[in-house]
C-alpha cells in the first residue's frame, strides 16, 4: 500500500527515468511533467512532456478489499483503493529533423524494455533534493509494483483530448496507463488477539422451515402477551435450540410433531409490534422468519382534564410510535360517525431520561363532540382488539369505550 504521495510519485519517477535514459540516445532531449497548454518556456525544446490527464479506479483490486470497519463503526482494516493512471506524453522538436518521432522511438522502446517502476530507482528518485516534494513517499514499499501499458487511442480521442486546450497546436503524441497504485489511508486500526486454539467439529443438523403462526387469541392472527403459540413447518426435533421472537429467545417450548411445536408468548422484555419470528438449532442455525404481529391490550383509564388515560400490555418503549383511535359509536340515524386519531405525547410521556418503557400514556383528546367512543391503539402499527357480540343481525363491536361529556 502507498500514502497520497503515490500518484505524485509515479509522473516524477518517469519522469526523472527518461531525463536519464534519453540523452543517451537524443542527446539535446529532456523530459517535463506539465500541462500542454503551459508557456513554452516550460516545454522541452526537445523531448517528451508526462501529463496525467485522468484516473480510474481499477475494480479488481478494489472489490478484492476487505469490509473496511464493524457494525458499531470501528476500524477493522485500513481502507484501500487501486486506481489507474491514464498519462499522455507528447514529444517535442525540430520538425525538419523529425525530432518528435525520434523522441517518440526512444521512449517507446525505453518503456518497452522497462515497463516496471523499478523499487531502488523508486527510493533514489525519492532521496533526490530535484524531486524533494516525494521525499515521504513509500511506493516503494507497495507490494503491486506499477506498470507501464501502452493504450490504443482513436482519432477522435485523441482530437477531443487535445480540444479541452484552448489556443493549443496539437503536438505528436501518444498514451500510456500505469497500472495499478494502491492508496491506503493512515487510520488506526484495532487488532484482535491471535487464534491460540482452533476446534473444529463438524455434527449434522436439518433444516428447519418455518410455514404458519397459529394462536389462541380470539380471532386469527390476534396475537397478544400470555397466548399459546403454535408454529407448523418442518425438520422440528432434538436439534432445536430456541424460538426468537424479535431478540427475544423462548427456550420452553413443546414439540408436537416434527412438523408442530407450541410455546407460550410471554416474557418481561416482549414489545408490541411486528417482529420476526425464527427457530434456531443447537448447532447455531437460523430458520427462515415469519412475520408476527404482536397486539397490545389495553385499559381504558379515567378522563380527567381533557386527557384520557390507557395502560398497556406489554408495556410500551420510549420510541415506539403509538396512536389512540377513537370511533363514535350509536351515531344518530343519517348522522356520519365522528372519529379521531390522536398521537401519544412526546417520548409517550415519558420524563424520566433513566426510564425507557411505560405502561400507562395520556392522550390528550381535545374537543370531541360528546358521545360514546370505541377505543383502540396502534404501536408501530400492531392494532389492540376491540370485543365484539353477535347481536342477531352481524357483528357489533362493543368494548372497551370510553365516554365523553
Amino acid at each position: 500500500m502507498s500514502n497520497f504521495l503515490a500518484v505524485a510519485t509515479v509522473t516524477a519517477v518517469l519522469r526523472n527515468y527518461l531525463l536519464q535514459c534519453l540523452p543517451f540516445e537524443i542527446p539535446s532531449a529532456t523530459a517535463t511533467a506539465v500541462r500542454p497548454d503551459s508557456p513554452t518556456a516550460q516545454l522541452p525544446t526537445v523531448g517528451v512532456n508526462i501529463f496525467l490527464y485522468q484516473i480510474s479506479q481499477n475494480m479488481t483490486l478494489t472489490q478484492e478489499d476487505w469490509p473496511t470497519r464493524s457494525s458499531s463503526g470501528k476500524v477493522l482494516h485500513r481502507p484501500k483503493i487501486g486506481i489507474n493512471l491514464h498519462y499522455l506524453l507528447s514529444f517535442y522538436g525540430d520538425e525538419i529533423r523529425l525530432e518528435p518521432q525520434q523522441v517518440l522511438g526512444s521512449v517507446t522502446h525505453r518503456l518497452n524494455a522497462q515497463p516496471v517502476l523499478d523499487r531502488d530507482f523508486i527510493r533514489s528518485t525519492s532521496s533526490d533534493i530535484f524531486f524533494n516534494y516525494i521525499a515521504n513517499s513509500d511506493l516503494a514499499d507497495s507490494f503491486e509494483q506499477v506498470k507501464f501499458i501502452p493504450q490504443n487511442i482513436s482519432l477522435e480521442e485523441m482530437t477531443k483530448l487535445w480540444s479541452v486546450f484552448q489556443d493549443t497546436s496539437y503536438t505528436l503524441s501518444t498514451a500510456y496507463l500505469a497500472s495499478v497504485v494502491l492508496l491506503e489511508t493512515s487510520t488506526p486500526t484495532q487488532r484482535v488477539l491471535p487464534v491460540y486454539q482452533r476446534n473444529i467439529g463438524v455434527s449434522p443438523f436439518t433444516k428447519v422451515k418455518l410455514e404458519t403462526v397459529i394462536t389462541t387469541g380470539p380471532v386469527p392472527e390476534a396475537t397478544v402477551v400470555g397466548a399459546e403459540i403454535q408454529i407448523t413447518g418442518g425438520g422440528f426435533d432434538g436439534t432445536l435450540s430456541q424460538i426468537e421472537v424479535g431478540p427475544i429467545p423462548f427456550t420452553t417450548f413443546t414439540l408436537q410433531s416434527i412438523s408442530a411445536l407450541t410455546f407460550n408468548l410471554l416474557h418481561p422484555d416482549l414489545r408490541a409490534g411486528f417482529v420476526p419470528l425464527r427457530s434456531r438449532s443447537k448447532s447455531g442455525y437460523l430458520s427462515n422468519a415469519l412475520s408476527l404481529q404482536i397486539r397490545p391490550s389495553i385499559t381504558v383509564g379515567a378522563l380527567l382534564g381533557g386527557n384520557l388515560s390507557i395502560s398497556f400490555n406489554p408495556v410500551v418503549g420510549r420510541r415506539q410510535r403509538v396512536e389512540l383511535i377513537l370511533n363514535q359509536k350509536n351515531a344518530a340515524p343519517g348522522v356520519e360517525p365522528n372519529s379521531s386519531v390522536i398521537s401519544a405525547p412526546s417520548d409517550n410521556g415519558i420524563t424520566n431520561p433513566l426510564v425507557v418503557a411505560t405502561a400507562s400514556i395520556s392522550f390528550p383528546i381535545g374537543a370531541l363532540l360528546a358521545g360514546t367512543y370505541l377505543v383502540r391503539v396502534t404501536v408501530d402499527g400492531a392494532e389492540s382488539l376491540l370485543e365484539r357480540i353477535w347481536n342477531g343481525t352481524e357483528w357489533e363491536f362493543i368494548n372497551p369505550v370510553v365516554s365523553i361529556p
